[in-house]
């Protein structure tokens, strides 16, 4: 804030033998400055809003790229294309073949990928209470409240950027490296959430990871980034959900 200042003239009248009276007194603003938000309240405050405008949205699918890279070794990409309904009915699946479900009928994550030998592997979770569990691991839609409890010592900061012209919450986490025995330390890590203020989802996140050697010193990085495109209203589930596994499979 500017601070405004003005020049007092000088006194040019005659000396005076009047006694001189006491200056008038000056009221001192002793009121305690404005606590900083807190950053948990601050991001309950965008959840609240976040929740407001994803209630409008009755269907809604994108394409989740999650990219992975380690100092040392190659890139990997997963990719995803997802149907998300409001009660969170959730459909995806993968280039390679798998799918992930939740039907919140009955509280049921079930998923099939393709491993290393290129076969199918399946997978069922029973008694879940949202679609938080697949969209976190399976595309890296992951929201940064969750990140407070994670790591409460962290260092959190909120803006209000524009994104491809649209108004968005970056959200980032700073935390610095554990002090702990090098075998067990952790590096510094980074965190970022960018969300879209007009649908209330996470459209890009990243995860930056110092990776320590044995001494301690930094011996390389960890990155993993999640982008959602082609976002689009209205997408109805297919016919296959929940989906189903083969007969004979091992589940």
């Amino acid at each position: 804030f500017a601070a405004l200042m003005a020049a007092v003239p000088a006194d040019a009248s005659p000396a005076s033998t009047e006694p001189t009276p006491d200056p008038p007194a000056v009221a001192v603003d002793t009121a305690e400055p404005a606590a900083a938000v807190d950053v948990a309240q601050q991001l309950a405050e965008i959840e609240t809003e976040r929740q407001a405008v994803l209630a409008t949205i009755e269907r809604v699918s994108f394409t989740a790229t999650v990219t992975s890279s380690f100092t040392g070794q190659p890139d990997s990409t997963q990719r995803h294309d997802v149907i998300v309904h409001a009660d969170g009915s959730l459909w995806a699946t993968d280039p390679d073949g798998g799918w992930q479900s939740f039907d919140p009928r009955d509280g049921t994550v079930r998923g099939a990928w393709v491993d290393d030998t290129g076969s199918l592997q399946f997978q069922e979770l029973s008694g879940q209470t949202s679609n938080h569990l697949p969209l976190a691991s399976g595309m890296g839609v992951s929201p940064p409240w969750a990140g407070i409890a994670l790591a409460p010592d962290a260092d959190f900061t909120i803006d209000e950027v524009v994104v491809d012209g649209r108004p968005a919450w970056l959200v980032a986490s700073r935390s610095a490296s554990l002090p702990i025995p090098p075998t067990t330390a952790s590096g510094a890590q980074l965190d970022t959430w960018t969300i879209d203020q007009g649908t209330g989802f996470v459209v890009a996140s990243s995860t930056t990871s110092d990776l320590l050697g044995p001494d301690g010193a930094i011996s390389g990085r960890s990155v993993t980034t999640t982008t959602l495109d082609d976002l689009t209203v209205g997408t109805p589930l297919p016919i296959v959900f929940p989906g189903s596994f083969p007969g004979g499979a091992e589940v």
